[in-house]
C-alpha cells in the first residue's frame, strides 16, 4: 500500500492487515507451525528500530524507498516508527529535488543500494546540506555505494551509513523468503556467488535460533556450494548455539536441477492467484471490487494472504483450482447452517451454553467476513482460468510432459505468436497498454518454448532457429539478449542429452489427475508432479538407500548429490526419524527445505500436502517466491536500441 507522508494520516498498511483486526501481525508465525518463526520476525524488526534509536534524535524525518513498502508493511512498522520519534515520512519517488520543509533537523533514508536511488538521495542532500543525515541500506551496504556518495561529494554529510539485514523474512508459520528476485540470474548467468553466500548465512541465522541442523543433504552445484560455505561458517563459530536441535535435517535444492516446474502453469489456488495477479511478500494487488470497496479510486488494492488472514484461506490455498468453486459453495451453506444454530443457542438463555456459543459465533462471523472476498476472488480468477486459451495451454503443457509432441515447433505456440498484432509494437504513447499486453504475451509464449526445450533436453537446430526467428520478427531484435540469457540459464538450448522421459518414468512425474481428494502431489499442476518435490521426498525419507538403489536415476538430475553430517555442540545427539517412525511420532520431525534460486507457491503446496501424508513438518527457506513469468522477466534484458 502507499505510505502516507504524514504519520497521523492513514499509513497505508494493507486494508485487511492483522493490525486492523487488533491482532499481533506475527501471531500466525507462532501458532501451530513446525517452529516458532516469530523469533526470526522479532530479531529482524528490532534491528531496524535499534538503527533509528542510534540516531539519538527526539524527532526525525524518514525518507522511504517505495520499493521497500511491502517489506515495511510485513513488519507493521508505522506505529513503532512513531514511538521512535519519527514525525514525518516521505516516499522517495514522490519527492522532487528537495526535501519538504518539515522543520526536522534529523533525516534518515531507508533505501535499497541501487545506483539510481543513491543518485536521488545524493541530489536531495546536496540541495539541503544543513541537516543531519543517516542512511540505512536494505539488505546490505555495498562498498561501491559508499564510493558513489564520495564521488557525489556528499559522504561527509552522513553521520552514519548502516544496513538493515532483512534477509530472512518470515511470511508464514512454515515459510521464509529472502525476497531476492535476481538470485538465479546472479549465480547462474552472471556467475556472481553472492546469493549463495547469503543463503548459507540465512541457514546459519536459522541455526543460531533453532540449533545446529545435524544432517545436510542436497542436489545441484549451487546447493553443494551453499553447504560448503555453511560448513566453513560453522567452523568459524566462536560460540555455537547450545540448543537441542529443533530441525532434524536440511535439504538444499538448486533451482537448476528442476527448471521445468516453474515454467509449468500452477493450479493450486494460491499458485493461480500468483500467476494472475502476482503475490509480493504475502500480498496480492487485486481489483477493489474483490474486497467490496466500490468507492476506491485505485485500480488495485492490497489483499493479505497467509494462514493468519483467515481459517478459510488456510484451508483452500493449497487446493487444486478445479475444486475451489464447489468447496466455497459448500462452505457457504455450512456457515449459514452453523450461524442459525449458534444464534438459536444464544437465544436459549442458558448461561453456560451462551458463553461457549458466543465464542463459536465470533469465529463463524470472522469466517463469514472472509468468505465473500474468496468468492469474489475465485470468480475473478475464473474469467482467466476458464478460457479456451487456458485449456489449450494446459493440454499443450501436459502433451509435452507425457511425450505427445516431438521436437518440431508446437502448433499452439505458433498460433499464439502469429495471432498477435504486430502494430502494437513500437507505437507511440497511446498504445502503452497494448505494449504491456504484448510484453506479457512474449513471456507467456517464452514459457512454453522453454518447457519444450527442457522436456526435450534441448531443441533440434531447425526447431530452435524457427522459434528464434519468429520471436525476433514478432517481438523485435531487442529480444536477442534475452535469448542469450535463456541459453546461459539452461532454459533454451540446442539439443543435448534427453533425460526427462527416463526421469519421469522412474520418479513418477506424471499421474492422471485425481477425482476428489488428492492422493498425490499431481493436484498442484493437474497431472505433472514436480521433480523438485520428488527429490525432496526421496532425499529426506530414503537418504542413503536412495543413493544406493537409485544412483542411476539421480545421476540424470544435473549437479552433485551430497549427504553430510554437521558436528553438534558437546552433549547434544542427532536424532533421525525414518519415514515409518514419523507417522507415529508424538512430535513431528522437522526438515528445512532450502530452494536456492527460488520456488513456486505450488511447490510449497506440495510440501504442505506431503507433511500431512507423512507426519513430517517442512519449513521452507527460499531465495524468492517465483513463477515462470517472474523468472523470465528477470532474465529478459533489453538491448538498448537507438533512442531507447
Amino acid at each position: 500500500g502507499d505510505w502516507n507522508p504524514v504519520l497521523n494520516q492513514d499509513s497505508g498498511l494493507s486494508h485487511n492487515s492483522a493490525m486492523a483486526n487488533k491482532v499481533s501481525p506475527s501471531a500466525h508465525l507462532s501458532s501451530g507451525g513446525p517452529a516458532n518463526l516469530s523469533y526470526l520476525y522479532d530479531v529482524t524488526k528490532k534491528e531496524v528500530l535499534n538503527l533509528l534509536g542510534e540516531v539519538g534524535a527526539a524527532e526525525l524525518a524518514l525518507v522511504l524507498d517505495t520499493g521497500l513498502f511491502a517489506l515495511l508493511d510485513i513488519f507493521s512498522l508505522s506505529g513503532d516508527f512513531k514511538r521512535r520519534g519519527v514525525a514525518a515520512m516521505h516516499p522517495l519517488n514522490k519527492l522532487g529535488n528537495t526535501l519538504p520543509p518539515d522543520g526536522l533537523h534529523h533525516v534518515v533514508f531507508i533505501v535499497r543500494p541501487l545506483p539510481n536511488i543513491v543518485e536521488k538521495v545524493a541530489q536531495l542532500v546536496k540541495n539541503d546540506p544543513d541537516r543531519h543525515y543517516t542512511a540505512v541500506f536494505v539488505p546490505h551496504k555495498p562498498l561501491e555505494i559508499e564510493k558513489m556518495l564520495e564521488r557525489e561529494g556528499v559522504r561527509g554529510n552522513f553521520a552514519a551509513l548502516r544496513s538493515w539485514q532483512a534477509t530472512v523474512i518470515p511470511l508464514d508459520r512454515d515459510l521464509l523468503t529472502m525476497h531476492d528476485h535476481t538470485a538465479y540470474l546472479d549465480y547462474r548467468v552472471r556467475k556472481d556467488s553472492t546469493p549463495l553466500f547469503n543463503m548459507a548465512k540465512a541457514i546459519m541465522q536459522v541455526q543460531m535460533i533453532y540449533g545446529i541442523i545435524p544432517r545436510i543433504v542436497g542436489k545441484g552445484s549451487a546447493s553443494k556450494r551453499v553447504a560448503q560455505i555453511l560448513s566453513r561458517l560453522n567452523r568459524e563459530l566462536d560460540h555455537p548455539p547450545l540448543i537441542a536441535p529443533e530441525i532434524e535435517s536440511c535439504v538444499i535444492i538448486d533451482r537448476d536441477v528442476d527448471l521445468l516446474t516453474p515454467m509449468c502453469t500452477q493450479f493450486s489456488y494460491e499458485g493461480v492467484i500468483d500467476e494472475v495477479y502476482g503475490i509480493e511478500l504475502g500480498r496480492a494487488q487485486v481489483p477493489p471490487q474483490i474486497l467490496e470497496m466500490p468507492k476506491s479510486d485505485k485500480p488495485f488494492v492490497p489483499l493479505t494472504l497467509n494462514s493468519g488472514s483467515s481459517h478459510l484461506y488456510r484451508d483452500i490455498r493449497g487446493m487444486s483450482w478445479p475444486y475451489v468453486g464447489p468447496y466455497l459453495a459448500k462452505r457457504t451453506k455450512r456457515y449459514a447452517t452453523e450461524n442459525r444454530a449458534a444464534k438459536q443457542d444464544v437465544n436459549s438463555r442458558e448461561l453456560s451454553r451462551m458463553k461457549q456459543v458466543a465464542s463459536k459465533l465470533k469465529d463463524i462471523q470472522a469466517e463469514q467476513a472472509a468468505l465473500p472476498i474468496q468468492i469474489n476472488l475465485a470468480q475473478d480468477l475464473k474469467k482467466v482460468m476458464d478460457t479456451d486459451e487456458m485449456e489449450q495451454r494446459w493440454r499443450t503443457e501436459n502433451g509435452m510432459i507425457t511425450g505427445e509432441f516431438g521436437d518440431k515447433p508446437i502448433e499452439f505456440v505458433e498460433q499464439l505468436m502469429h495471432g498477435l498484432d504486430p502494430t502494437s509494437m513500437g507505437q507511440p504513447e497511446e498504445s502503452r497498454r497494448r505494449k504491456a499486453a504484448h510484453d506479457q504475451a512474449f513471456l507467456s509464449i517464452l514459457r512454453l518454448i522453454c518447457m519444450h526445450s527442457l522436456v526435450m533436453g534441448g531443441l533440434k537446430p531447425k526447431t530452435l532457429t524457427s522459434y528464434k526467428k519468429d520471436i525476433l520478427d514478432i517481438f523485435g531484435y531487442e529480444k536477442l539478449l534475452t535469448l542469450e540469457n535463456l541459453e546461459a540459464a539452461g532454459l533454451l538450448c540446442p539439443s543435448g542429452h534427453k533425460t526427462f522421459p527416463q526421469l519421469s518414468k522412474a520418479l513418477g512425474l506424471y499421474e492422471t489427475p485425481d477425482q476428489g481428494e488428492p492422493t498425490d502431489i499431481s493436484f498442484a499442476y493437474v497431472g505433472y508432479c514436480p521433480l523438485s518435490i520428488r527429490l525432496v521426498d526421496l532425499l529426506v525419507n530414503k537418504g542413503a538407500e536412495a543413493k544406493r538403489t537409485m544412483s542411476d536415476v539421480l545421476d540424470l538430475v544435473p549437479g552433485p548429490l551430497f549427504d553430510t553430517r554437521q558436528q553438534l555442540p558437546s552433549g547434544f545427539k542427532p536424532k533421525e526419524t525414518s519415514a515409518e517412525e514419523a507417522k507415529d511420532a508424538a512430535q513431528a520431525p522437522v526438515t528445512l527445505v532450502v530452494f536456492v534460486g527460488g520456488c513456486t507457491l505450488s511447490e510449497i503446496a506440495c510440501l504442505r500436502f506431503l507433511s500431512k501424508q507423512q507426519g513430517r513438518d517442512y519449513i521452507i527457506l527460499t531465495s524468492d517466491i517465483t513463477t515462470g513469468t517472474k523468472m523470465l522477466e528477470v532474465l529478459s534484458e533489453r538491448v538498448r536500441m537507438g533512442g531507447d
